[in-house]
This record gives structure tokens, C-alpha cells and sequence, in this order.
């Protein structure tokens, strides 16, 4: 009985006896199978040898390429086998061999964290390579016959151009890169939360203080009017109805300047334009756009400000519904009340009490709109919210102070003439 011919590897590359794939390799045990170890072809009969094992670094995938045509010279039969292949996808880079064997004509494989299952997929591949005819590589390969290096550099150059899959490079100006965290829901939401509870804490923290010396002033006021005039009509109409009714609404002041102070930030700087895009899908749905969600949200601190704000609503049905679904928002001034009557009647459960009172005026302002968008004062043609986005930039003082001069002589004037 003849014994069977073993099959002789020639793996072929300089510096690679230290590479742990190279060791695994070469200490794999097959009965069919016998490596030897070349620094060069130079040190080789490439003719005694069956198939050349061809070694290149994914680190230097371009000069270890370019020792391949001498080696399709001289072998019959060639496979490359790609090594350090981890360190090339740490820098996020990847190879697509399979196009790399088109372009080249020679099979590629990949030498990384192989199992027994992959090494026995290789050791196939060549006994398959050295059963077949003499290695016909693609005919630019073969450029090296009339000593053009350059050409081949330069084809090799283009296999790596196809081949070699680059890490994406985010090219976004810091613009852009802000304008996807505002505007994407995942990012854009948590922002919006953390910047309205920042603005509504700093509006009261800022303003009580200041509400509080103005309320204590018209409380002395009105005292010393009920003091030095004589009872009747006319003191009552100076100390009851403009002193102490105007100046309740004056003590708001200091509240609606901070407040809208932030409110011409946030539009002067193009932040509004992103809460209403990142707003618009949900508000949509019963009949409204994403300007509307900002007054809706202030009602929870002050209908009077809520309401002013929806003044910035370009489309009057809009406007006028938005106003009429803030006062379903329970604000501030409501929590005592609120926490009297629940103390009466559910003192067992004061947080679901209060809690409930909260959601259903949310609730209620929704039914309301959607009820209310059907009726033919509210209804109005489909719009388109925002074209462009206008750039996000740093606000204008100027801007802000016209802006704060407008609200509030706003409000001075409905309170000295509609409300006196």
C-alpha cells in the first residue's frame, strides 16, 4: 500500500515566528500537512513546496502586499493569509477580503481567533489550491514581470481603496452636532426637562422675593388709604378695587420679566424653533403644533404668563385654542386650595388626590382640543411647522431687551386700561 503524499506549506514573512496566529498555525497537527517557516522566498524552492502561505500584516497591509508578485512568479500555487487582524479592527478599520480575492485572484483568508472549526476550513482551502492549476492572478499583478513597481504600487493603492473600510469621520461643525442632541428625541427631551426646570426655578427664585416687597408695599398702601380717608365709595374704589385689585396684579411683574426674559433667550437663540420641532409630532395630534407645548407647560406655574406667551402663535386658531386649553393647567396659586379641599375629603389619600387633580386638568385640555378642532372656529388648513432651522447663535442683548419691553409694556397696559 503507497502512503499518501504530504502536502508542504510554505508560510513566507518576515517577522512573523513571534505572531501568536503564526505559532497556532504552525503547531497544528495534521496528518496531510507539513509548514516550514520562510523569512523570504528568496531562502526557499518555491518548486519543492505545494502551496505558498503567504503572510500579511493588517497593519501594513500596503508594503505587505507589495511582496506578492514575485512570489506568484515563482509559485504554482499561492494563498494569502491576513494576521494581526485585531489590531486593524481596534482602529475601527475592516477589509472586505472577498473583494480583495476578486481584485487580486488569489485566496484571501483571515488569521484571527480562529477555532478548530476555522483552522480545518483553511487547511481545506489548500489542499483544494494545491489540486488545482497554477495560480492565475489578475493581469495588473502581473506587472511586476517588466520590473513595474510602480504600477503594481499603484493597483495595489487601488485594492486598498476598494477594500479597506475606513471609520466614519463625523465632519459636523459643532452647530450640527448641538442641533442632533436638541432635536433627537432621546437627547432632546432630557434637555428640554432640565432647562425648564432650571428657567421655572430661577423665575421663582428670583421673583418671589421681589413679588413679596411689592405685595407688602400695596398692603401698606391700601392700609394707610383705609386710614386716612373716610369710609364710602371713593375708598373703597382707591384702597379695594385699584390699589389692592391692579396692584395684586402688579406684584406678577417681577415673574413675567425674569420668566420671558429666558423665553426671548430661548428664541432669540433658535433653542424655541428645536423645542417646537421635537414637540410637533406629539402636539400634532390634537389639532395643535410644537409652539403650543411651551404656554401649556407654564400653566402649571401661572395661567396669566401661559396665556401671554401663546401670543407668539403665528396662526390665530392655534393661538386662540392654546389659551383656552392653559387654564385646564393647574397652576401654582391652585395648590392651597387644592390641598384644603383634599384634606377635607381625602385625607387618606392626599398624593393620589393631588396627583389625580393633575393629570385629569391635562386630560380635560386635551378632549377639549380634540373636541374643539373639529368645530369650525378651529379649524384651519394643515401647515408645515419649520422649513429650516434657524442657526443656533448667542442671543443679542438688544433683541432680549426689546423683546422683555414689549411683554411687559404689554401687560402694563392691559392692566391699567382693561383691568381698572
Amino acid at each position: 500500500m503507497l502512503e499518501k503524499k504530504k502536502l508542504e506549506i510554505a508560510i513566507v514573512g518576515q517577522h512573523i515566528a513571534d505572531q501568536e496566529e503564526i505559532r497556532q498555525l504552525i503547531s497544528s497537527e495534521v496528518d496531510d500537512l507539513i509548514f516550514d517557516l520562510h523569512p523570504t522566498h528568496e531562502d526557499m524552492d518555491c518548486e519543492h513546496h505545494d502551496v505558498v502561505l503567504q503572510m500579511v500584516d493588517a497593519t501594513d497591509l500596503e508594503n505587505s502586499l507589495m511582496q506578492i508578485p514575485s512570489l506568484i512568479d515563482h509559485a504554482h500555487h499561492m494563498v494569502i493569509a491576513i494576521y494581526n487582524y485585531r489590531h486593524l479592527l481596534e482602529t475601527e478599520h475592516q477589509l472586505n477580503v472577498g473583494r480583495m480575492q476578486e481584485l487580486i485572484g488569489v485566496p484571501v483568508v483571515v488569521l484571527a481567533d480562529m477555532s478548530d472549526k476555522g483552522y480545518a476550513s483553511l487547511f481545506e482551502l489548500l489542499r483544494q489550491v494545491a489540486r488545482q492549476s497554477k495560480t492565475k492572478a489578475h493581469p495588473i499583478v502581473r506587472a511586476w514581470e517588466q520590473k513595474d513597481e510602480d504600477a503594481y504600487r499603484a493597483y495595489v493603492q487601488g485594492v486598498l481603496m476598494e477594500t479597506l473600510e475606513h471609520p466614519e469621520i463625523d465632519t459636523a461643525t459643532w452647530k450640527e452636532k448641538l442641533d442632533r442632541l436638541l432635536t433627537r428625541p432621546l437627547t432632546g427631551f432630557p434637555i428640554l426637562a432640565a432647562i425648564l426646570c432650571v428657567v421655572f426655578w430661577t423665575t421663582f427664585a428670583i421673583g418671589n422675593p421681589i413679588q413679596d416687597w411689592l405685595q407688602t408695599g400695596i398692603d401698606s398702601l391700601h392700609d394707610r388709604l383705609e386710614a386716612v380717608m373716610p369710609a364710602g365709595w371713593l375708598e373703597s374704589l382707591l384702597a379695594d378695587g385699584i390699589v389692592q385689585g391692579v396692584g395684586s396684579l402688579l406684584t406678577a411683574l417681577p415673574n413675567i420679566i425674569v420668566l420671558f426674559f429666558f423665553l426671548s433667550v430661548m428664541e432669540d437663540s433658535g433653542y424655541m424653533a428645536r423645542v417646537a420641532y421635537l414637540m410637533d409630532g406629539i402636539m400634532h395630534k390634537v389639532g395643535l403644533h410644537g409652539r403650543s407645548f411651551i404656554p401649556m407647560l407654564m400653566g402649571f406655574d401661572c395661567n396669566v404668563p401661559a396665556i401671554m406667551a401663546a401670543k407668539d402663535i403665528q396662526v390665530p386658531q392655534e393661538r386662540l385654542l392654546t389659551m383656552l386649553m392653559v387654564p385646564f393647567m393647574s397652576c401654582s396659586a391652585r395648590l392651597p386650595v387644592y390641598i384644603l379641599l383634599i384634606s377635607i375629603f381625602f385625607p387618606k389619600y392626599p398624593a393620589l388626590a393631588l396627583g389625580s387633580l393633575y393629570l385629569i386638568g391635562i386630560v380635560m385640555s386635551f378632549l377639549f382640543a380634540l373636541t374643539m378642532k373639529h368645530t369650525k372656529w378651529f379649524k384651519a388648513e394643515e401647515q408645515v411647522l419649520i422649513n429650516e432651522l434657524p442657526d443656533i447663535h448667542l442671543p443679542k442683548p438688544t433683541s432680549i431687551g426689546r423683546h422683555i419691553w414689549y411683554r411687559v409694556s404689554d401687560f402694563l397696559k392691559k392692566i391699567s386700561t382693561v383691568v381698572l
